[in-house]
């Protein structure tokens, strides 16, 4: 008998230990969820912490934001009081569990995710707070549960703010298990075949030394994780080996977070950091068939910016060379006259225009700093020299003085009667304002431009030049279409000084774009420069009737006048400095929630919290001297699209990228473009965004919200 107890004791243990030591839930799940608050007593107006946490049994695990291969992640659905916000922060780094090839990233036995809540001024210090969560998760182990959770945080609101110090360490702790936003190593993807290259560059008076690294990524269905992770030392840092999916579309940006528990610091406290880098491309050997259709993207956006609003102006000009023209072939005729050249010329101007911002924003590239389309005009003493420029242009125009490059009897040489020098400039001219608009098709075409090889950009970069000279190269070679133009007469007079207005109304708006990069008082000061420019223009022909030396010594003077008027407001830019955006001129029934460039960082966490919560998500990426976002606004002040947003309960994020800022910029080569305007939606369900194009139409925008509705 006490031998029949002894095995039955036995087997109890033996059945009884293993159910002890993994804690396995039954069918309605073992896990639980709880919620802290970093404050037990708040105030109205008060931002706080509040930290949403999941407990399993040992041994148990559930899933990150990308779980790999199988599982999905946890979902949090906030009940807050009304006026109240609350603002995801990154989740903890992950851990990796599971064999190749079937990997999974998660956390074992718990979950700490932060949240930021912003508290309405409008409530009463001596009523108490409920904050409610509802957590869904998936528990895994050798079986999955899904479980799910309803918890709720009880605050006294009173006058003075008390730290709950029971629950500040476990808060403290998460946030240093926080992925870094911002990181002085130098990140870089690569990408050559089917390989990822993540190479690192150690930052000054790093001491330390990685021994191990991972990288977490963000996008699904990208990495190959059969093949392992290799890290190397280089000369300048470290790398990071991976392997593409074959199926996979090669990405334009990378997400993720990189991992490494030695530490990216000297102290070796910050542990990963959050990267959402542009990938380039190298040794590459893309399908020739995909190189041929983005040059033809390119051509046919060089064409079509000929159409684009901020190159009216210069149309203007190109105008009077077509008068011109048609004058010259009355007077001479075909045979002598030969406009060709002209379009020659102007093509020239055109292409080496746009050359030499290809090597510009190559060497920045070389350098670490970015560059995209239109970048010239986020500085300031540019846009002051476009000022003076097109000012001393409109004043030629309207007759005071005719534009003479060079001394009378080196013009003839130099242009000749046909004056193919001016064909040159107006080309020259004619890109550099072309620069705030984009064009369809342009997008596409700079967006991989700027990411592939320096042989590809300059392909890309000619295709666009070509494609903007070519309506003038058409209408210059075929002489009989200039035969509609007027006969000479008193009306081309006339005709000159009209067009000086749209020149002139380009200096009041590059005018409007300086002052919203930096002051009121530095716009004042241009305009009095200007003011003293014109006044030395006006005394030009007087200046003609002196003799011999005197006449060189006045014009001298003038000339040290506009000179010292131009470094005058050069000089006083840094005294003139502000945090100015564009917004959004024209009256909307949309509530844009803004970010400036302090704010800039915060962004993609609150995109991630908006998708987590399968919100739709609207974000415009737009500029004050990008000419088509101003044109796009008429779209979002339609009756139909702000009703249209309002049924969806869309969120509207407006980002200003008028001043230089590279955090902005990143985010923009995130979504594979180089400039604004940048329009991104993110619809429930689905993990990737799509881009709408650079030009909007109100049946396009409704279009792309109801695709992918169920």
């Amino acid at each position: 008998m006490s031998r029949f107890f002894s095995v039955l004791l036995f087997l109890l243990f033996q059945f009884n230990v293993p159910v002890a030591a993994e804690s396995v839930p039954d069918a309605k799940g073992a896990g639980k969820a709880y919620i802290f608050s970093e404050y037990s007593e708040i105030v109205p107006g008060q931002t706080f912490l509040v930290a949403a946490q999941i407990r399993l049994p040992d041994g148990w695990h559930l899933y990150w934001k990308n779980p790999g291969f199988s599982g999905y992640p946890p979902k949090i659905n906030w009940h807050l009081p009304e006026g109240f916000k609350v603002k995801a922060l990154p989740w903890p780094y992950p851990e990796q569990f599971g064999k190749e090839p079937y990997i999974s990233f998660g956390y074992y036995k718990q979950l700490t995710m932060l949240y930021s809540i912003e508290v309405t001024e409008e409530i009463d210090t001596v009523s108490d707070l409920k904050i409610k969560a509802d957590i869904e998760w998936l528990s895994c182990h050798k079986n999955c549960v899904p479980e799910n959770d309803s918890v709720e945080l009880i605050l006294k609101v009173s006058d003075k703010a008390v730290v709950n110090y029971r629950h500040k360490d476990l808060i403290e702790n998460t946030k240093n298990k926080l992925p870094a936003g911002e990181y002085k190593w130098g990140i870089e993807p690569v990408i050559s075949g089917n390989k990822l290259t993540i190479e690192l560059r150690r930052p000054d008076g790093y001491t330390g030394k990685l021994k191990d690294m991972q990288f977490f990524p963000y996008q699904t269905k990208v990495i190959d994780f059969s093949v392992p992770q290799k890290m190397k030392k280089t000369g300048y840092g470290y790398v990071l080996e991976l392997k593409l999916l074959e199926t996979a579309d090669k990405p334009l940006a990378l997400r993720g977070v990189l991992v490494s528990n030695s530490g990216f610091d000297n102290s070796g406290t910050i542990k990963s950091l959050r990267i959402k880098e542009p990938v380039r491309a190298v040794n590459e050997k893309p399908a020739t068939h995909s190189l041929y259709l983005i040059l033809i993207f390119a051509f046919t956006g060089g064409i079509l910016l000929n159409l684009m609003p901020c190159v009216l102006p210069v149309l203007s000009i190109k105008v009077l060379g077509f008068v011109q023209q048609s004058n010259a072939v009355a007077r001479s005729g075909e045979k002598e006259y030969k406009p060709v050249l002209h379009a020659l010329f102007f093509a020239a101007g055109v292409v080496i225009t746009f050359w030499v911002m290809a090597d510009i924003i190559l060497i920045l590239r070389l350098g670490g700093l970015y560059a995209g389309w239109g970048f010239q005009l986020q500085h300031p003493p540019f846009i002051i020299f476009l000022a003076f420029l097109f000012f001393i242009m409109s004043m030629s125009l309207f007759g005071f003085f005719d534009i003479s490059l060079f001394p009378s009897w080196l013009s003839g040489r130099v242009s000749g009667k046909s004056g193919l020098l001016m064909s040159f400039l107006s080309g020259l001219l004619a890109t550099i304002i072309a620069t705030p608009c984009t064009a369809p098709f342009m997008g596409v075409a700079l967006g991989v431009a700027l990411a592939k090889s320096p042989l590809v950009t300059f392909s890309i970069f000619t295709f666009l030049g070509l494609g903007m000279a070519f309506p003038y190269v058409v209408l210059s070679a075929n002489p009989e279409l200039l035969k509609f133009i007027p006969r000479p007469g008193p009306w081309m007079v006339r005709f000159k000084q009209f067009l000086a207005f749209p020149v002139y109304g380009t200096v009041i708006w590059l005018s409007w774009v300086l002052g919203l990069q930096t002051d009121l008082g530095l716009v004042i000061r241009l305009w009095s420069a200007l003011f003293f420019t014109g006044f030395a223009v006006w005394l030009l022909p007087l200046v003609e009737n002196f003799k011999n030396y005197k006449k060189m010594i006045a014009k001298v003077i003038l000339l040290l006048l506009i000179i010292y008027s131009f470094m005058n407001v050069i000089d006083n830019i840094s005294r003139y400095s502000g945090d100015k955006t564009s917004g959004s001129d024209l009256d909307s029934g949309i509530s844009w929630e803004r970010f400036s460039q302090v704010e800039i960082e915060e962004l993609n966490g609150k995109v991630e919290e908006l998708k987590g919560n399968d919100s739709y998500v609207f974000i415009k990426f737009t500029a004050a001297w990008c000419i088509t976002c101003k044109f796009n606004e008429v779209i979002f002040s339609s009756a139909k699209v702000e009703e249209r947003f309002k049924q969806l309960d869309m969120t509207a994020i407006e980002v200003d990228w008028t001043k230089k800022d590279e955090n902005t910029a990143k985010i923009i080569r995130s979504y594979g473009r180089s400039g604004v305007p940048l329009y991104i939606l993110y619809r429930p369900g689905e993990e990737e965004p799509v881009i709408l194009p650079e030009i909007l139409t109100v049946s396009r925008l409704l279009d792309a919200l109801e695709q992918g509705r169920d």
